[in-house]
């Protein structure tokens, strides 16, 4: 992930999946502009089988700022 607004806002981000289970090497961050965050897939813990690509497709990512307007 990379940030790329304005010099000083900062942004929270979390994000999840719609369906799997899974669990990320970070799920709540703070980016600066110009910043970036690598995120991993620490566990699956879904019964079916989960791929990445399925994982692309469901992955969710919200800032704070659009947490409250959804």
């Amino acid at each position: 992930m990379r940030c790329g607004i304005f010099p000083t806002t900062i942004i929270r981000t979390a994000e999840h999946l719609k369906e799997a289970d899974v669990i990320f090497s970070d799920n709540f961050f703070d980016l600066l502009p110009g910043e970036s965050h690598v995120i991993t897939v620490e566990e699956v813990r879904s019964a079916e089988h989960i791929d990445v690509k399925t994982i692309e497709e469901e992955l969710i990512v919200l800032s704070n700022y659009q947490i409250g307007r959804e």
